[in-house]
């Protein structure tokens, strides 16, 4: 009961200063973003979006593979027009990455420790 009582002006000073807005409207640029970069590149992607005191610090896109007869500064100029045109302000930075899975045949491999920092633990 005491729980739902404290919660309960959380919630309130939520929705009274727009948070839940703000990020159900984040939300919605996120996939705009993703969906209008999926069409431009043919390639999945996710986006996302960091603020920091109220100013858009960075937006993210990890790019599931790399775009197929692109190359990195035409994925850089598309990425950045398709952002800038779904955000009214502009992010201080916009960070491009790639997942890739690993190369054909490279195995996962475990780092051993020297022999000698073994001793110590022994």
């Amino acid at each position: 009961m005491k729980k739902t009582l404290l919660l309960f002006p959380l919630a309130l000073a939520l929705f009274g200063c727009g948070g839940v807005d703000t990020l159900k409207q984040g939300l919605a640029q996120s996939q705009a973003i993703s969906t209008d970069l999926k069409k431009a590149l043919a390639t999945d992607n996710l986006v996302s979006m960091n603020w920091h005191n109220g100013a858009l610090s960075n937006v993210t896109v990890t790019f599931n593979a790399i775009p197929k007869e692109k190359n990195l500064d035409d994925i850089y100029h598309r990425a950045s027009a398709v952002v800038a045109a779904h955000l009214s302000e502009r992010p201080q930075q916009l960070v491009i990455a790639f997942a890739l899975p690993p190369a054909p045949g490279e195995a996962k491999t475990l780092v051993a420790l020297p022999k000698e920092a073994n001793a110590d633990k022994g």
